[in-house]
């Protein structure tokens, strides 16, 4: 019988050969004891580097939970409640509208921080597939362009355009993967009083020693970033 070494060994082998996948970092944690580690492939097949212990990855949408737990600390400490209305922290969240076939109507109740938790809000991501995500397309787009000029958005500015944008359904009445998350953000901002990556460094990060965790990769770790490739 195959140890479990072995076959995690042989299943990654295949990955890496079969160009799944260009490089992995493999590390199982039981009670707080490492129970198995190896590296495979390559973090950068173009420069032929190998993959190592402390290469650096991008998260992506692990941001999420992240951001969940930042907004349960600030629930925790009684200043932030769950039936809160975003509009009390993002005026771009007052008098929304919601998009139907018969036009736009207004909210029946306001989008709150439950929403925002559980992606019951009607806040999109940009999706030319149906007319509230081209409208959050159209605004990226400005957004992106604007960054380009050098005229970056803050976190608030942002916050408060996409709270402009009509909402793809009546707040909690159905569920819609979209920027909800990215709006919890903002609203760290307002009651911290810091930057949404000052919060998580602060709170989490540090705590929590992920030293090579946040948004940006300094300089003098940039030689231990993977790049990124998508798999065609």
């Amino acid at each position: 019988m195959q140890t479990l070494e072995a076959k995690i060994e042989r299943l990654m082998n295949n990955v890496i050969q079969s160009k799944e996948a260009v490089g992995a970092n493999i590390l199982i944690l039981h009670k707080g004891q490492e129970l198995y580690h190896k590296v495979f492939g390559l973090a950068d097949k173009e420069l032929q580097l190998p993959m190592k212990r402390d290469t650096i990855f991008r998260l992506f949408s692990m941001t999420k939970p992240v951001t969940a737990c930042a907004t349960m600390i600030l629930v925790e400490r009684g200043e932030l409640d769950l039936q809160d209305p975003v509009s009390k922290y993002l005026e771009g969240f007052q008098n929304q509208t919601v998009w139907t076939e018969e036009g736009l109507v207004p909210v029946e109740r306001e989008v709150t921080i439950f929403d925002l938790l559980n992606m019951t809000s009607g806040i999109p991501y940009p999706d030319l597939s149906f007319p509230t995500g081209v409208m959050m397309d159209q605004l990226f787009s400005k957004i992106k362009e604007q960054f380009q000029l050098g005229n970056p958005t803050s976190t608030l500015e942002y916050c408060n355009q996409i709270g402009k944008i009509p909402l793809s359904f009546q707040p909690g009445c159905r569920w819609q993967y979209g920027l909800s998350a990215d709006i919890l953000g903002g609203i760290i901002e307002v009651i911290s009083k810091k930057s949404y990556g000052a919060f998580l460094k602060d709170e989490i990060f540090d705590p929590l020693h992920m030293k090579d965790t946040g948004f940006f990769v300094p300089k003098e770790k940039e030689d231990r970033f993977a790049v990124n490739y998508y798999f065609d």
